[in-house]
């Protein structure tokens, strides 16, 4: 998964923030922990139903 953006007013083309490779990227339900390392792919939802998916990562600019 690749995060990026550009700008909407000035055309400065896209910048790359993260890039990840989700397949191998750990999964838990909502409260797992995580590390600055390596993302976590958190699953929610009820009685076992996934309903909605949250990628959460560290990353810096710079």
């Amino acid at each position: 998964m690749d995060i990026q953006f550009e700008g909407w007013a000035r055309k400065h083309g896209r910048l790359s923030i993260a890039s990840f490779d989700l397949t191998k990227t750990t999964a838990g339900p909502v409260g797992t922990d995580f590390s600055k390392e390596e993302p976590l792919i958190v699953l929610s939802g009820d009685g076992g139903v996934v309903e909605r998916i949250t990628v959460n990562c560290h990353t810096t600019s710079g």
